[in-house]
């Protein structure tokens, strides 16, 4: 897995979120439209799909310090200061941790 797929989980969710928004919209509203809703209802799914995988490759990380950093970080997106707080680390000390994991050849993550 890349930093550009890990950072694509944020995306990921504003689109989930941007979604279930237009389709809240819709439904609240007895809008017709049940074929865009239809195409929302799919588009959601496929996301949802997306992400999950995301969070597998995640979870099939053995370091569980890398494992929360990642989770804290792309899942859940934080700050790299709030990360280090919860880890009790300074901030350049999760930071280079997340770096060095992601530079090396790790077959975990590779395979996504």
């Amino acid at each position: 897995m890349t930093e550009k797929e890990l950072k694509n989980i944020k995306f990921l969710k504003l689109e989930i979120a941007r979604t279930e928004k237009v389709l809240c919209l819709l439904v609240s509203g007895n809008r017709s439209g049940v074929k865009y809703q239809e195409v929302l209802m799919q588009t959601r799914e496929k996301l949802y799909n997306q992400k999950c995988e995301l969070e597998k490759v995640i979870n099939g990380i053995d370091d569980a310090e890398i494992r929360l950093i990642l989770k804290l970080k792309f899942v859940d997106l934080r700050s790299w200061n709030y990360i280090a707080r919860t880890m009790n680390y300074d901030r350049s000390t999760v930071y280079k941790k997340y770096k060095k994991f992601m530079g090396e050849d790790n077959s975990t993550i590779s395979n996504f």
